[in-house]
């Protein structure tokens, strides 16, 4: 059984994975979750956080291959479009 302290901090150490993330330091993101999930397993949807950011990891060091694009010639702006 997780205790009410324990979950307090595994939900603030949540919250700073988002915010760490949206600063799209993926790093320290991921980093944030392994604190979380020490702090309490058991909480909802942890597993899918870090499916994300790995995912958003992986697609920003390969956004070309990804999207099957050569990386001549495309720049960022094209990217988005």
């Amino acid at each position: 059984m997780v205790s009410v302290v324990f979950k307090l901090a595994a939900i603030k150490a949540r919250d700073a994975a988002e915010e760490f993330f949206k600063l799209n330091n993926r790093d320290m993101a991921i980093r944030s979750l392994t604190v979380t999930k020490e702090f309490n397993p058991e909480l909802p949807n942890i597993n899918d956080y870090f499916t994300a950011y790995k995912v958003h990891e992986v697609a920003a060091k390969n956004r070309y291959e990804i999207l099957s694009l050569s990386d001549t010639g495309v720049d960022s702006s094209m990217i988005k479009k």
